[in-house]
């Protein structure tokens, strides 16, 4: 490895591992403020599978597919171990999740620094530097979500394709699957890279690893498939379908799309998390590598075969990836970035290491600086979570409280005394029929759920037509007072929704309906 490679790669190991070290020393209430909602819901279920061994957020009540397989079962195994959920408790969990993520994040990043060394020689500093030392990679492995395992499983994808054993890529690809739902996609353009260096399928480089690509996608696929049927007897995950419906709502914006790509390396994360002009600069990054590509184009066609699958590999991920989320609108979030990880790196190596010496030196000063900025940056918090233990220590000792309905359940159904039950339907299968018809005033009614909890902004007619109530049930919603802790609380005429004709017809599961009948 050379001496820049090598010190690009101790440089971004250093700083990835001196930002979970002091994520581990920082107290809970700031370590919450690093941590987002959604990975309090893997939390919950892991915690409800490990005690029962169903996939259920709010004690049994539904069952959910709405968790991604690998991450759905190592978020068991933390609960398994900790048990508690006393302050001491959450705060050892948020550590081992942090302390798992920073480790798998390290080993993709040694897998990707590896690759670049044997294809890339003269564009991995650049690459390491500016994928790899990014601020999203020093931030998001700290997050307890998936996104450090499926990052892992792009670097081995990629790392495989030079590699001499082709099974290496089926284990990559259905790892990669079970890491995130939508890694089918990277597959596909994995494997149409390969095809494309030799179209006719002759070469016998080419030739097994496309099919080696496509095996194992398409049992990645089938693997996850056959889960979600066995836990509630669909083929897609119930958050899939959740989001699907949020996007035909929403409407189509291949900008949002854009933006996860932001976390993924460290020009981009500068420009949306600190100077906030969101994802349509990235159009003009994209552009300019595209320039670059164009001027390049005589030395990128004289590279070796591994070298011109994956960059081609690259374009076709990233543009595939930003059309897929946007059709999500605002469901993309932060580390969906995942799926662009190895996809940024190839990119930037292939321009990097055609590039003439000049200009290579001058991307790889441009990238240490961003990269220093980017570090820096990254020890701010994501998010404001200055009130959640307050709030739910409310929930939770509020006795007139026994269950409550909430869209961002994540937070309150794991600390708030499993009172919540989820209504945006990420984590409640059940809910889905009644929200995309917009009964879930009805949902409320037959399952007898008299409150609603939540922020205090969020219930509100904008976002009506996506959550699946209208102005019915938010005037059924009267305030109720949870304490100063900030938590928004409602009390819900179930009587008065109930004379609505639409609630006559029960859309819950064959099981929900035996074990709770209505009326």
């Amino acid at each position: 490895m050379g001496a820049a490679t090598a010190l690009s790669l101790v440089a971004s190991l250093a700083a990835l591992f001196g930002h979970a070290t002091r994520f581990c020393e920082l107290p809970l209430r700031d370590k919450l403020s690093f941590v987002p909602d959604d990975a309090f819901y893997y939390m919950k279920l892991g915690s409800e599978f490990a005690g029962t061994r169903r996939w259920s957020f709010d004690g049994g009540r539904t069952t959910t597919t709405g968790f991604h397989l690998f991450f759905g079962y190592e978020s068991a195994l933390v609960e398994a171990l900790v048990g508690s959920r006393t302050p001491r408790a959450i705060d050892l969990r948020l550590v081992l999740h942090a302390i798992l993520g920073a480790a798998s994040t390290a080993a993709a990043i040694v897998v990707l620094a590896r690759l670049g060394r044997r294809v890339f020689p003269r564009g991995a500093p650049a690459a390491i530097l500016a994928v790899a030392c990014g601020g999203g990679a020093f931030l998001l492995p700290l997050q307890a979500m998936e996104w450090p395992y499926a990052v892992l499983a792009g670097a081995l994808a990629v790392n495989a394709v030079g590699g001499r054993r082709v099974g290496w890529m089926v284990a990559a690809m259905v790892f990669g699957c079970a890491c995130r739902a939508d890694f089918a996609i990277f597959g596909a353009c994995l494997a149409l890279a390969l095809w494309s260096v030799d179209w006719p399928l002759r070469g016998g480089w080419t030739r097994p690893r496309v099919f080696a690509c496509l095996a194992g996608t398409a049992l990645g696929v089938a693997v996850t498939s056959a889960h979600d049927w066995a836990v509630d007897g669909h083929l897609v995950q119930s958050s899939a379908r959740m989001k699907a419906y949020w996007g035909s709502v929403s409407g189509y914006d291949l900008a949002y799309g854009l933006e996860p790509v932001s976390y993924a390396f460290s020009p981009a994360f500068l420009f949306t998390h600190v100077l906030d002009w969101g994802p349509r600069t990235l159009f003009a990054l994209a552009l300019g590598a595209a320039a670059c590509a164009w001027v390049l184009r005589g030395r990128l066609r004289a590279t070796t075969p591994e070298a011109q699958v994956l960059s081609r590999f690259a374009p076709l991920a990233i543009a595939a990836y930003a059309i897929a989320y946007g059709w999500l609108g605002a469901a993309a979030m932060c580390w969906y970035s995942a799926s662009f990880f190895a996809a940024a790196f190839t990119g930037v190596a292939t321009l990097a290491d055609a590039a003439p010496e000049g200009p290579r030196r001058a991307a790889v000063a441009v990238a240490s600086v961003l990269a220093v900025l980017a570090a820096w940056n990254a020890r701010l918090p994501t998010w404001n979570a200055g009130g959640f233990l307050a709030a739910t220590d409310a929930l939770r000792a509020d006795a007139s409280i026994r269950v409550a309905a909430s869209w961002n359940a994540g937070t309150l159904g794991f600390l708030g005394g499993d009172k919540v039950v989820n209504v945006d339907g990420l984590v409640n299968d059940d809910v889905y029929p009644y929200v995309v018809r917009g009964r879930l005033h009805c949902y409320l009614v037959h399952e007898r759920i008299p409150f609603v909890v939540d922020r205090v902004d969020w219930p509100s007619p904008s976002r009506g037509a996506k959550l699946g109530y209208d102005a019915r049930l938010l005037a059924a919603m009267s305030p109720y007072d949870l304490g100063p802790g900030g938590l928004g609380a409602w009390r819900v005429d179930l009587t008065g929704l109930a004379r609505d004709p639409a609630c006559a017809e029960d859309l819950r599961s064959a099981a929900a309906r035996v074990a709770r009948p209505y009326p």
